[in-house]
């Protein structure tokens, strides 16, 4: 069973860098040149990126893919998702941090969340919140849903009062899809830590004490997301 765990890692490592490295920059060159940014893109990106030679040096490569093996290797032994069922484990991991990764960079790129890696990311936590306990996944679907209706009105209420939202539209919904993972409680936390990163980043970007402007707002989200998960402690609320 441990080959077969080690197998899957490394195939997952494989595929998260290639996407990583190869699809994401194509994903947002088609965006920049107007091109609509579905899920058919993101299919066409992907497609790219395992057919087209890279234009990563082989020890790039190698590199990328062995930290990310690493990483989710770390990361299924020591924070497991369900500790009890290590198959389902390891998937759920490899989906959690390839799901991350890739927003994070993307977002960085072009300032958009695709749809198709935030709903992968919100129906698989989900799925967890199901196999913890099936009496708690209506209370995750309820909050899930509450905390998007409040999040848009949120938008809603300061493009109204200072014309300008507080986050856009994919933002709103990663955040909801970290809820469904680490727990309608951590909505708060997640914002307030994201926020604060931002803060502190672009003061340090722009070399001023105000920043302004507007910037990509999910990489902060993820270190976010990373923060809470791994230190438990850091959920002040």
């Amino acid at each position: 069973m441990m080959y077969l765990w080690a197998l899957y890692i490394g195939l997952s490592a494989a595929v998260i860098s290639r996407v990583y490295l190869d699809a994401l920059p194509f994903y947002a060159q088609r965006v920049h040149l107007g091109q609509t940014a579905d899920e058919s893109l993101w299919w066409m990106s992907v497609r790219h990126g395992f057919l087209q030679r890279s234009s990563y040096a082989l020890v790039w490569r190698v590199g990328t893919a062995g930290l990310f093996g690493m990483g989710l290797a770390v990361s299924t032994l020591y924070w497991p998702w369900l500790p009890t069922q290590p198959d389902l484990n390891v998937v759920m991991m490899s989906v959690w941090l390839g799901c991350l990764l890739c927003l994070a960079r993307i977002d960085a790129l072009c300032r958009l969340l695709p749809d198709v890696l935030t709903q992968l990311l919100l129906w698989i936590g989900l799925l967890y919140q199901l196999l913890i306990s099936e009496q708690v996944v209506t209370l995750a679907l309820w909050g899930v849903l509450g905390s998007y209706v409040f999040l848009r009105t949120l938008n809603a209420f300061c493009i109204f009062c200072f014309k300008h939202p507080v986050m856009g539209h994919g933002d709103v919904k990663l955040l909801v899809a970290l809820s469904a993972w680490l727990g309608l409680g951590t909505l708060g936390v997640l914002w307030f830590w994201a926020a604060l990163f931002c803060f502190i980043i672009q003061i340090i970007w722009q070399k001023t004490c105000w920043p302004t402007g507007q910037c990509a707002f999910g990489p902060y989200l993820v270190a976010a997301a990373f923060l809470v998960w791994l230190l438990p402690d850091s959920r002040l609320f």
